[in-house]
């Protein structure tokens, strides 16, 4: 049977926003259709941490529970279809260490103060610290989120996209998507490769948002991020990555140093300056450890994009009847996209409302 040339509902981009909402999507029977062309959105970062306690003073975020479901539901259909979880996912928690005083203080309000689920955070005394995760910086103390996961970032989206192609017969086309132009109906996308109309549209490519739609009135911010890869020291003998500021992430041998925020860049070239901050994280929260000893293998540079209060932007574009929009996860793509997929695979199907928290409409004026 031919492939069809125009797909009923087409998702641009297969970063972690774009493809747990074709997941969503193929879930409620829909078949969508999925275009990108692995440009270096944050989605592809090396190692990436799922972290419900990233912010800096730890507080919980925004649906943490269901957040944290949406992912593990996506965890339990990949094991049950034989892909090698323990290969994408390291289950090893994440450590945050107290580097001073304010962060101590901010770190025990979320541990006594958050409504956390039972047993996702845990206070630590400098001594119990020090015990449990030696080499790591003890001296104020430390917050351990034993639900943290360390993700090879890569993998994980490999085998969603296997998972779509596979079980759910759902088209993944590479191509760039060069332009979008809106009718009454439709929208026709016009690519490197090929052209095509698709009744419906999500734009969710990351740093490339702004050049395909219409974003009046709407506020998101480009941030590049560098990070090395190098292979972790023999003197770190515990498991689980580390988050003070910026992050250490660990799975197996494997070290990932993060991350830079650069506000403003012309490129993404990878930079010898980007390099020598990053060590110096490690300095920072592992003393004793001589950054010297660390061998860099490969440094890799990509875009977040932000929003003004750091929770994404979901909904249908404003005077569009085509042109749905998922932008705005930044650093926090592993912990929101799952869920904001769902919420966005109702939202296409059925016009059942966002959560105003997500929803594009808080950056829009009120109707009048």
């Amino acid at each position: 049977m031919p492939e069809p040339q125009n797909p009923d509902l087409l998702i641009i981009g297969a970063g972690l926003a774009g493809s747990f909402l074709a997941l969503s999507l193929s879930r409620a029977g829909e078949s969508p259709t999925l275009i990108h062309d692995n440009s270096a959105t944050a989605s592809w970062v090396p190692l990436a941490l799922y972290n419900p306690a990233s912010t800096i003073r730890a507080r919980k975020g925004w649906a943490a529970e269901k957040c944290h479901d949406a992912l593990h539901s996506c965890l339990e259909e990949l094991a049950g279809e034989g892909f090698p979880i323990d290969d994408i996912v390291s289950r090893e928690g994440v450590i945050r260490p107290c580097l001073d005083e304010g962060m101590r203080e901010n770190f025990i309000k979320s541990a006594e103060n958050e409504a956390w689920p039972k047993g996702w955070v845990e206070w630590l005394e400098p001594e119990e610290m020090q015990n449990r995760f030696p080499r790591a910086e003890y001296r104020f103390g430390g917050l351990w989120v034993p639900y943290g996961m360390t993700f090879d970032t890569p993998l994980l989206l490999s085998a969603i996209h296997k998972l779509l192609e596979h079980k759910y017969k759902c088209r993944i086309i590479r191509d760039t998507v060069q332009q979008i132009e809106p009718n009454s109906e439709s929208a026709q996308i016009i690519c490197t490769q090929n052209s095509f109309d698709a009744k419906r549209v999500v734009v969710a490519a990351g740093s490339a948002v702004n050049n395909l739609v219409n974003l009046s009135g709407i506020k998101i911010h480009q941030v590049k991020g560098q990070t090395l890869e190098t292979r972790k020291p023999a003197q770190i003998s515990f498991g689980a990555s580390v988050s003070s500021r910026g992050y250490i992430a660990l799975k197996g041998s494997r070290m990932v140093i993060g991350s830079t925020y650069e506000h403003h860049f012309s490129d993404l070239e990878t930079t010898q300056k980007a390099a020598e901050r990053l060590l110096q994280k490690v300095a920072g929260t592992f003393p004793g450890i001589s950054t010297q000893s660390l061998d860099i293998e490969t440094q890799w540079a990509g875009i977040r994009v932000t929003t003004p209060d750091r929770r994404p932007l979901l909904g249908k574009l404003p005077g569009s009847n085509s042109i749905f929009l998922s932008a705005g996860f930044g650093s926090k793509g592993m912990v929101y996209a799952p869920y904001c997929g769902q919420l966005l695979a109702e939202n296409i199907i059925s016009g059942s409302d966002l959560p105003f928290e997500v929803s594009l409409m808080r950056q829009l004026p009120p109707q009048a």
